[in-house]
């Protein structure tokens, strides 16, 4: 039996330009709490018209920083929603600014409808 190589790339070193569309969900949300499907469903709506005419490949950070609270019912319209329809075309990325605040991984996992894990908790873990 043969094994495949296995290839380690370092995070640090990227050797390739890749665009960059940063989205900060505060200037989107307009304020400091995000609540409601209704808010989440209008932020998606703005996010999916910035996002369509992205190139493929282009990396998306998603900045919650000025979020001070936000429910499930506005990270599931708004964030979820966004990365399961543009997905896997762009590559979305949480930014973290903040050593109070917890890592959120924006990947496939069991833990949603979408088929993405996320902690939309705010504050030290």
């Amino acid at each position: 039996m043969k094994l495949a190589k296995s290839y380690s790339v370092s995070m640090n070193e990227t050797k390739q330009n890749r665009a960059t569309r940063m989205i900060r969900l505060v200037e989107y949300v307009g304020r400091t709490e995000a609540w409601g499907t209704d808010l989440g469903a209008r932020v998606f709506a703005r996010l999916n018209v910035d996002l369509m005419g992205l190139s493929e490949g282009t990396l998306v950070p998603i900045d919650f920083a000025g979020l001070e609270r936000s429910d499930v019912s506005f990270q599931r319209e708004a964030v979820v929603e966004t990365i399961r329809k543009h997905r896997p075309r762009l590559l979305f990325v949480d930014v973290e600014e903040s050593e109070n605040r917890r890592c959120r991984r924006l990947t496939r996992g069991p833990t949603s409808t979408a088929g993405l894990v996320y902690d939309v908790a705010f504050g030290p873990p």
